[in-house]
């Protein structure tokens, strides 16, 4: 049975840092500050599998370029192993919000940025994901970003969040069947 809830206000992580590479001289830029955690967005540590999307508007990003990096910020909990497989897609989009728990951004209007293993680290402590090729953001549209977790691992974990709007991340997870992005 898929377990699908929606996010109201808080979301994704304090600190989601952007490593705009345009040249070798790379910019970073960082959206949201505060102090809440979260424990189901960028994955659901307490289902089996997850599929997040959370909305970022074009004030809240204001930079033309790559974007080669994402970091989560990992509050707390341990290392999950069975969790790390994560595929990552990004997508400009015009929506500024999820009208439903069903309001997905259609994965084929996305670009899949990264798929592999990610390595958690210790409490505290920032998630990177470098992507093999940037994902060139317009500034003029918002990005959207996907996270599909298809490792199968549960546990209790947390992420650092901030207030970014309301109903601008939603997630689906179950911990028997894994979520088709969709």
């Amino acid at each position: 049975m898929k377990k699908i809830k929606f996010l109201s206000c808080l979301f994704v992580c304090l600190f989601v840092l952007f490593l705009m590479g345009w040249t070798a001289n790379a910019q970073t830029v960082q959206i949201g500050s505060g102090t809440t955690t979260v424990s189901n967005v960028p994955i659901d540590g307490f289902a089996g599998y997850s599929y997040t999307q959370q909305i970022y508007s074009q004030p809240q990003i204001n930079t033309v370029g790559g974007i080669s990096k994402i970091r989560f910020h990992f509050s707390s909990g341990v290392s999950l192993p069975n969790s790390a497989a994560w595929t990552v897609f990004m997508g400009h989009t015009t929506k500024s919000s999820f009208s439903t728990t069903t309001d997905w951004v259609p994965v084929a209007a996305m670009t899949q940025v990264f798929s592999g293993f990610v390595t958690f680290p210790a409490a505290g402590n920032w998630l990177e994901i470098t992507f093999p090729t940037p994902f060139i953001y317009n500034n003029t549209d918002n990005l959207v970003i996907a996270v599909d977790e298809n490792g199968g691992g549960q546990g209790s974990i947390e992420w650092r969040s901030f207030a970014s709007g309301t109903n601008t991340g939603i997630y689906c997870g179950n911990s028997v069947v894994n979520p088709s992005p969709e």
